[in-house]
């Protein structure tokens, strides 16, 4: 802190500049502080999703150190919506989770069978065939609008199924509660009861 005087004579007390950590490239790797900082979730958290969520392993350096790269970052703020802002339990996520990198597995294995023969052709093709190579970019147009189509649809159906779940879940725990209230009842009804 710095004291000076202003314009009519007052003292004033002026903070130094606070200095900032510089920021890191968006695909740089982050180390387990970091991520636990923009996350706001405890590193002995980050620790143990390691070991429960599929594809949140982070790589380690020499002296042992966790570097998580932007893939991990963005599955774990995904982990972290479904269960603090969702609500979702746990052994819900890992299906979630397990579901999505079924469906993103499946896509690959179709897009490898699809270019496969595009592969084929392309090396064939010589500059006369420019019209053909254009339908071809045509047609792959329409694959990847028909692969994202896929995709906003299997994001609609996962929604829905979280949301489904999340009513069954909020109706599962009304019940509880009408029970236990149920319960208290009898209770008293038998403290009434001669012995």
């Amino acid at each position: 802190m710095t004291g000076s005087s202003d314009e009519f004579g007052e003292n004033v007390v002026s903070a130094k500049p606070v200095q900032t950590k510089t920021s890191k490239a968006p695909d740089a790797y982050r180390t387990i502080s970091e991520v636990a900082d923009e996350l706001h979730i405890p590193q002995h958290r980050l620790r143990a999703w390691e070991t429960i969520y599929p594809g949140v392993k982070p790589f380690r350096g020499e002296g042992g150190r966790r570097y998580y790269n932007p893939e991990h970052i963005e599955k774990l703020k995904l982990i972290s919506e479904l269960l603090y802002t969702h609500g979702y339990k746990p052994h819900a996520v890992l299906r979630i989770l397990k579901a999505q990198k079924a469906h993103h597995t499946e896509e690959q294995v179709k897009n490898s069978i699809e270019e496969e023969p595009l592969l084929v052709e392309q090396a064939a093709a010589s500059t006369e065939n420019e019209l053909a190579m254009s339908a071809q970019s045509d047609e792959r147009n329409e694959e990847e609008r028909t692969s994202s189509d896929a995709e906003d649809e299997f994001e609609k159906e996962l929604f829905t199924l979280m949301e489904k779940n999340q009513s069954l879940e909020n109706e599962n725990n009304l019940l509880r509660k009408e029970l236990k209230e149920i319960l208290v009842e009898l209770q008293a009804l038998r403290a009434l009861l001669p012995a």
